[in-house]
């Protein structure tokens, strides 16, 4: 394939990537891609079979070792996000007893909650959410002592 081949090709996959939630696959493909352009450009890449084996190398190795990388880089924010409102502290509008449903407050909104812990939850109780199953928040363990009333 000709060297502008591989550029072209390469360029089309970096605009791609912009389009598409990929995670950097195609535009590390891309920048591959590219690489392999420039080494048939400047005459390195011999037979038109060494450069598809260039190609995947050059792919293959920016996948590896430098996709995590940049995904380390741009998922710092997102981890946390990713959670909910898991870990979060939840103020009780309703007494909840074991095992039971109520409502309480988090961040201004009222959510459904169930108790999963062994004691009643009063009203204005502080308790943290322990996980989240559907549209509902999963209460666990002794709740804080603070009151918020």
């Amino acid at each position: 394939m000709e060297w502008w081949l591989w550029i072209f090709f390469g360029l089309a996959l970096l605009a791609l990537e912009l389009f598409l939630p990929t995670g950097f696959f195609v535009f590390l493909i891309g920048i591959g891609a590219v690489a392999t352009g420039l080494v048939v450009f400047i005459g390195l890449g011999g037979p038109a079979w060494l450069h598809w084996i260039l190609f995947v190398l050059f792919s293959s190795a920016l996948l590896m070792y430098v996709r995590s990388y940049m995904m380390g880089r741009t998922d710092s924010g997102e981890k946390d996000a990713d959670r909910g409102p898991q870990g979060q502290t939840v103020t009780l509008t309703t007494d909840v007893e074991p095992r039971g449903v109520g409502s309480g407050e988090l961040r201004g909104a009222s959510w459904s909650l169930r108790n999963d812990g062994a004691e009643s939850l009063k009203v204005g109780q502080r308790c943290v959410v322990t996980r989240v199953e559907g549209i509902m928040l999963v209460v666990g363990g002794s709740p804080s002592s603070e009151n918020n009333q």
